[in-house]
């Protein structure tokens, strides 16, 4: 958009995202032109045969020179794709929603809100051609496990800690417990040595 700003075009809410090319630059004498300015919204034929050219350019469909048919369509492709891809995740009723086709007496009583969206959503990974969203969201998921392991670890730790506190008390009243009867033993043993001390008297 701002390339097209810069050659006098005026941007506004209303204007085609996709029209006509125009000339940049004067053939003759080199200096840029002003073409731009009154926009062509760009026709079902113009979006063809620019895709067209981009197969080319890129070399996934070459020339047909002996009239056979191309493995693939060049635009109907991306439809094929888009419904292929749906129907691995969204419900039928919603790929024909989101494809314009007639669902026949269906439309009349389904009425899709929210959930045609929150469907859309499950599909946008495998839609998407550009890896960025896709590891965005295996980033998301990865943050998730490592904070669900290490919640799982603190309360792991947590009951180790506890479980090493209940030791160490049961230690202190076991170790209570033995010099309480190690007290004992030695005041059963005066005692003792004392009557044996009478007795020889």
């Amino acid at each position: 958009m701002e390339f097209r700003q810069s050659f006098g075009e005026k941007i506004t809410s209303d204007s085609w995202v996709m029209r006509n090319l125009w000339q940049i630059k004067s053939q003759r004498y080199g200096n840029y032109l002003g073409l731009a300015k009154h926009p062509i919204k760009f026709s079902v034929d113009g979006i063809r045969m620019l895709i067209n050219d981009a197969w080319k350019i890129q070399v996934v469909r070459e020339k047909n020179e002996n009239g056979e048919r191309y493995a693939f369509k060049s635009l109907h492709g991306f439809r094929k794709l888009f419904e292929t891809e749906c129907q691995r995740s969204l419900k039928s009723i919603n790929v024909s929603i989101l494809m314009s086709h007639d669902t026949g007496i269906v439309q009349h009583y389904y009425k899709p809100r929210e959930d045609l969206l929150d469907d859309y959503l499950k599909a946008v990974d495998s839609l998407t051609i550009n890896e960025e969203y896709k590891l965005k969201t295996q980033v998301k998921e990865l943050t998730k496990k490592n904070n669900e392991k290490d919640f799982m670890i603190n309360v792991a730790m947590m009951e180790k800690d506890r479980e090493v506190e209940n030791l160490k008390k049961q230690d202190k009243i076991k170790e209570q417990a033995l010099v309480k009867l190690s007290d004992q033993v030695m005041l059963l043993m005066r005692n003792m040595q004392a009557m044996k001390s009478k007795d020889r008297l």
